[in-house]
């Protein structure tokens, strides 16, 4: 097939060849999500969190959930030594206090021995009435009662 285009030769004095629409919002996101995991690799943890603050910021003009996740996430585990206050503000951005334990349970600010009792105490602001104690406590009977199953089964096959 014949090209359609006329490459260079159609590009505006000056111009690019090829137009390309790049969101700088989202570059500069990511761009300083990178610069703040560096700074903590050099164990300037105050500047890293800056710029994670300067991110976060710059995320709102993206309006983009994905990288507000990817950023919220980042800021997480920046502050997993002494959540504090980025719990707060996690929750706030987040809209959810389950989301800010979440992000601080998988990135290691909540020791794991708390995770469970705070994911719990989190999940009863999402919703009251359910008991998810309750509900893992009958998920693992019931997973238990299937493995016996499964063990049964595969014990007659080998007679």
């Amino acid at each position: 097939p014949e090209a359609k285009g006329k490459g260079a030769a159609a590009a505006p004095a000056g111009g690019a060849a090829i137009p390309v629409t790049l969101e700088m919002s989202a570059r500069l996101v990511e761009t300083a999500l990178n610069l703040s995991f560096g700074l903590e690799d050099a164990e300037k943890n105050a500047d890293a969190q800056k710029m994670v603050d300067y991110a976060m910021a710059l995320v709102e003009d993206t309006k983009d959930p994905r990288l507000k996740a990817l950023t919220l996430s980042a800021k997480a585990y920046l502050a997993r030594k002494a959540p504090g206050k980025v719990k707060e503000d996690i929750d706030k951005a987040s809209k959810s206090t389950l989301m800010g334990t979440i992000l601080f349970v998988r990135n290691g600010g909540i020791p794991k021995e708390q995770a469970e009792d705070q994911l719990i105490a989190a999940w009863k602001t999402v919703d009251p009435d359910y008991d998810l104690r309750q509900a893992k406590e009958a998920f693992a009977s019931c997973a238990a009662v299937k493995e016996d199953g499964k063990a049964a089964a595969a014990r007659s096959d080998i007679k």
